[in-house]
C-alpha cells in the first residue's frame, strides 16, 4: 500500500481552529481509507487496479474542510472534501442539510451555467461509510489559484510583495483583464438564476440524489425588509464599542442602519422595471483563492461553493469580487489607486456581459444589475455593517462617513461617533438627522 502522504502542519493553526470543528479527528483518517472510498466509486471489483496503483498526493485544509488530492495511474484522480464537524460528536442535522445543498447547488450551477465548476462524483451526508465521515467526492479542478497569477513578484516563501502589485507588466496586465472579463461573464450567468425568496438551495430529502429543487429552505427569507432584520439579529451583540460613551450611540447605530434599510436599492430588490422582489445565486467567497487559472488568466475552476445562496440583487453576482472589494479578504492586494482603476475594468465588462445576457429574448434594456457594480463595494461596506457584531463596525463606519462626508461638507469636522451619538440624542426631524438621511439616499442611489 503507498505511505502516507505528508500531514498538513497544524502548529500555526491550532489557535485559530474554529469553534464547533475538529481537524484532529478529520486529519487522522488515513491515506488508505480515502483510496478505498475512491476504489468502491470508480472500481469496486478491483478490476483495473485501481487500489494498488492510487496515491494521496495532496492534504489542503481550509477554514472548515479538509480537500484530499488523489492520484490514479499518476494522473488525478479526484479531491475529496471532508467538513471538519463531521464526526459523531459534532454532526448533527443542519450540518447534513448544508452538505447536501453544497452537492445540489454545484449540480444546478453545472446545468444552467457553462461556469467551470467541480463534477460530484459521489458524497455522503452520513457517517456510515468507510472513512466513517461525511463528505464530498468530485474531480479535481485544473489550474492554480489566481492569485498565484494575480501578482508577478514573491518573496523567498512564495509570498507576493504587495509593494510590487500596482506596476504590473503588459503581460501580467493582460492576464488580469482575462480573470477580470471571465469573471464578469460568469456573474452574468448567475444573475439569470433568481427565486422569489432568500436562502440557500433545499432540495427534496427524499429525492435528493435527482436534484429534485424545492426552492430555499431553512434559510428562506420573504423579503429584504425581513432579511436586514434578520441579518442584524444574527449579528447582535449588547457589547457596543466601549469608546461609544454613552447610550446614545447604540441607538444612533440603530437608527443610521434603519436610514440605510430604507433607502434604494436596500428597500426592494427588483429586476429593473419590475414589481415584485426576485433574489438572485451569488457565491459568497469569490475571493483569489477560490478563483482558478491557467498561465494566462484563463478561468478553469470556480470552487467553494458551501455558503452559496440567493441574496438581495444589490449584494448579488453583480458586485465586484472580493479581492476589489474596500473590505475582504484580500483587501491589501491593491492600493486603493488601483483597485478602482480595475473596478472600472471589471464594471466595463460587466456592463457587456449582462445587457447580453439573454440568448433568447437578446440585450437587456436599461441596464440591469449591472447598475449595482460601480457602488457594490459601498453596498458591501453596508451589508457588513448588519452583518458583524457593533463591536467590530468601526471601520466600516469610518469608510461610510468618509464618503458621506463628500456629499454633505457639514459633517467634514465631526467624527462617526460624535455623529452617531448626535444622532441617538435627538429627534428624527431635527437638522442632523434630516441631512444624513439626505446624503446616504444620495451615497447608495445606483
Amino acid at each position: 500500500m503507498p505511505g502516507q502522504a505528508a500531514p498538513v502542519s497544524m502548529s500555526s493553526d491550532d489557535s485559530s481552529i474554529e469553534v464547533g470543528t475538529d481537524f484532529h479527528a478529520i486529519q487522522a483518517i488515513p491515506d488508505e481509507s480515502f483510496i478505498e472510498l475512491l476504489a468502491r466509486h470508480e472500481d469496486p471489483t478491483n478490476s483495473l487496479g485501481l487500489r494498488a496503483n492510487c496515491r494521496v498526493v495532496k492534504r489542503a485544509r481550509g477554514s472548515f474542510n479538509l480537500c484530499v488530492i488523489l492520484l490514479s495511474f499518476e494522473q488525478v484522480a479526484c479531491a475529496i472534501r471532508v467538513p471538519a464537524d463531521g464526526t459523531r460528536e459534532l454532526w448533527d442535522r443542519y450540518s447534513a442539510w448544508k452538505l447536501r445543498s453544497h452537492v445540489m447547488t454545484l449540480n444546478f450551477v453545472r446545468a444552467n451555467t457553462s461556469i467551470p465548476v467541480p463534477r460530484v462524483i459521489a458524497w455522503d451526508e452520513t457517517l456510515n461509510n468507510v472513512i466513517s465521515a461525511p463528505y464530498i467526492m468530485m474531480t479535481a479542478t485544473p489550474g492554480k489559484e489566481a492569485w498565484k497569477v494575480w501578482f508577478e513578484v514573491f518573496d523567498p516563501w512564495g509570498e507576493p510583495v504587495l509593494a510590487a502589485a500596482d506596476n504590473p507588466s503588459p503581460q501580467l496586465e493582460r492576464k488580469r483583464h482575462n480573470i477580470l472579463s471571465s469573471l464578469a461573464s460568469y456573474a452574468a450567468q448567475l444573475s439569470r438564476l433568481s427565486s422569489p425568496a432568500i436562502g440557500h438551495l433545499c432540495w427534496d430529502a427524499r429525492l435528493a440524489r435527482e436534484a429534485v429543487l424545492l426552492g430555499v429552505g431553512a434559510s428562506r427569507v420573504a423579503n429584504s425588509r425581513q432579511y436586514w432584520h434578520l441579518v442584524e439579529r444574527n449579528a447582535y451583540d449588547n457589547g457596543i464599542a466601549s469608546r461609544a460613551c454613552n447610550k446614545s450611540y447604540p441607538l444612533g447605530l440603530e437608527r443610521l442602519k434603519t436610514m440605510i434599510q430604507q433607502s434604494v436599492p436596500f428597500n426592494r430588490s427588483t429586476e429593473e422595471g419590475a414589481r415584485i422582489e426576485s433574489f438572485v445565486l451569488k457565491h459568497v467567497d469569490l475571493d483569489l483563492q477560490n478563483i482558478l487559472v491557467d498561465d494566462e488568466g484563463n478561468i478553469t475552476g470556480i470552487i467553494d461553493w458551501d455558503n452559496s445562496k440567493f441574496m438581495p440583487r444589490c449584494i448579488g453576482p453583480a458586485s465586484l469580487p472580493l479581492f476589489l472589494q474596500e473590505v475582504g479578504h484580500m483587501d491589501t492586494c491593491l492600493s486603493r489607486h488601483a483597485k478602482i482603476r480595475y473596478r472600472h475594468y471589471y464594471e466595463e465588462y460587466a456592463r457587456q456581459d449582462f445587457l447580453n445576457q439573454n440568448p433568447l429574448t437578446g440585450p437587456t434594456p436599461g441596464q440591469g444589475d449591472v447598475m449595482y457594480t460601480r457602488k457594490s463595494w459601498l453596498y458591501e461596506a453596508a451589508y457588513r455593517l448588519f452583518a458583524v457584531k457593533p463591536l467590530y463596525t468601526g471601520e466600516l463606519l469610518e469608510l461610510l462617513f468618509k464618503e458621506i462626508v463628500k456629499l454633505e461638507p457639514g459633517f467634514r469636522d465631526l467624527h462617526y461617533i460624535t455623529i452617531l451619538n448626535r444622532l441617538g440624542e435627538q429627534t428624527l426631524d431635527y437638522p442632523l438627522p434630516v441631512l444624513l438621511q439626505k446624503a446616504i439616499e444620495r451615497l447608495l442611489e445606483p
